[in-house]
């Protein structure tokens, strides 16, 4: 199993007038999170995907717990896994830490569907291939 990490400091856009996280901006930087594994590692990013691919990536499951606070200018490393892979959807865990102490984790399905019309569709062999690289084990 292969994980994905990246880095994110936390800006003033981020945070509520006490300087701590505004609890939404953590969906935001984990769809951040999520583009920026497509375009690096699954070699397809969101322009190709919605463009010439004519596909869409949407989030149809969201959970998360908040384990601590985090603040303005700490640096998070959020790691991406896959906890499973269907036939059009993905099953994403991605948690957040700072200085290693956990910060949030979050399960995020989302799926592969064709634009016209808006369905469901399996996913792309080259995006499989690519996702199939971080199935948990």
């Amino acid at each position: 199993m292969k994980t994905f990490a990246v880095d994110i400091t936390v800006r003033w856009m981020h945070c509520d007038p006490a300087g701590i996280i505004f609890t939404p901006r953590y969906f935001d930087m984990t769809h951040t999170v999520m583009e920026d594994w497509f375009d690096k590692e699954l070699k397809v990013p969101f322009d190709r995907l919605h463009g010439e691919l004519a596909l869409g990536i949407p989030t149809v499951h969201l959970e998360a717990d908040f384990v601590a606070a985090s603040r303005l200018n700490d640096v998070l490393t959020f790691e991406l896994t896959l906890a499973k892979l269907g036939r059009a959807s993905a099953d994403l865990s991605i948690k957040a830490r700072c200085g290693g102490e956990p910060r949030m984790s979050a399960r995020i399905v989302i799926a592969q569907v064709s634009l016209e019309p808006m369905r469901a569709k399996p996913w792309v062999p080259e995006i499989r291939a690519g996702m199939e690289r971080f199935v948990a084990s």
